[in-house]
């Protein structure tokens, strides 16, 4: 998950729908953050019994990519994903901080995916923006790839 100060609430109501839907006993999860104030950290962390790690994230290298007016900044360290975990970690389920999880994560995390490096839900209904508000990453490839390919994909704002 990934999210600045503007998506403390929805980060909230994430984590406690992913512990409804979801609770195992030992859930672990990582945020990616980057201007979050500690004092909105710790409402965060009340929200759920989950253990979360929060991983603050440099943005000043996706400064030249663009963002639509509703998108944070943020919404770029889902590409830092591949820099926090060593190769032990095989597979890694992201969620947009604002998703409401109904299910069970499992069979998702579990899906095969046939030597591809990653699936992930489709682009919002215009094409605009990253569009993968859940993303199944397989190890490191999926970040592999140098940043600008995906930037240079966001289109401008249309306000």
């Amino acid at each position: 998950m990934a999210a600045d100060e503007n998506y403390g609430m929805p980060l909230a109501a994430c984590l406690v729908s992913i512990g409804d839907s979801n609770y195992s006993g030992n859930t672990e999860i990582h945020i990616l953050y980057d201007r979050f104030a500690m004092s909105l950290r710790q409402r965060v962390e009340a929200s759920t019994t989950a253990r979360i790690i929060w991983h603050g994230v440099d943005l000043s290298k996706f400064a030249h990519c663009g963002t639509l007016s509703h998108v944070s900044a943020v919404t770029y360290a889902r590409l830092a994903i591949a820099e926090l975990f060593d190769d032990s970690v095989g597979r890694v389920l992201y969620l947009d901080a604002d998703t409401l999880v109904l299910g069970p994560l499992k069979p998702l995390f579990d899906m095969p995916l046939d030597g591809y490096s990653h699936c992930s839900s489709a682009k919002n209904g215009d094409g605009a923006g990253l569009g993968e508000a859940v993303a199944l990453l397989n190890g490191k490839a999926p970040m592999s790839g140098p940043v600008v390919s995906v930037c240079t994909t966001v289109p401008s704002d249309k306000e």
